[in-house]
């Protein structure tokens, strides 16, 4: 018990407002905050393009990805892309070039259409950090809203 109590205060202390949850012994779900870091919820609203908080990536051996994208007005369509970096963005929540979706990496969605639950194996490059980047294409509506968890797991 000590030790998830004491992965689950490292967590906290490494990446924010984020929620840990340890499953068993060397895997984790993390949720992503929005990058003004109050909720798990973040706006993906229209055409915009919005930023997840940043993020350690840690010492993982594997890495997935679990996504939802919600609305109530309409069918979203969203794309999602992981950006990785070497150091903390200058502002949470705006573009960065220092951020940077890593050569050869696929989009996680290009066009995200329905509203279930996604999950994918995520293969970061090396790099300390890491943070979502969402654009709402054509037709999205304006009350779409994303999900999204990062799942790591330790041999």
């Amino acid at each position: 018990m000590w030790k998830k109590l004491a992965v689950f205060l490292m967590a906290v202390l490494l990446y924010g407002n984020v929620y840990a949850e340890i499953i068993r012994p060397g895997i984790e779900v993390i949720d992503i905050a929005s990058a003004d870091d109050t909720s798990f919820t973040l706006p993906t609203s229209g055409t915009s393009t919005i930023y997840s908080k940043s993020f350690a990536l840690g010492n993982g051996n594997y890495f997935g990805v679990a996504y939802q994208s919600t609305s109530t007005s309409g069918t979203p369509t969203v794309k999602i892309e992981l950006e990785e970096s070497w150091t903390t963005p200058a502002t949470e929540g705006s573009s960065d070039t220092n951020y940077i979706e890593p050569e050869s990496f696929s989009d996680i969605e290009t066009t995200l259409t329905t509203e279930t639950w996604h999950i994918k194996s995520l293969s970061p490059v090396v790099a300390p950090y890491g943070r979502f980047k969402f654009t709402g294409n054509s037709g999205n509506p304006g009350d779409c809203t994303s999900k999204i968890k990062v799942l790591r797991q330790d041999k």
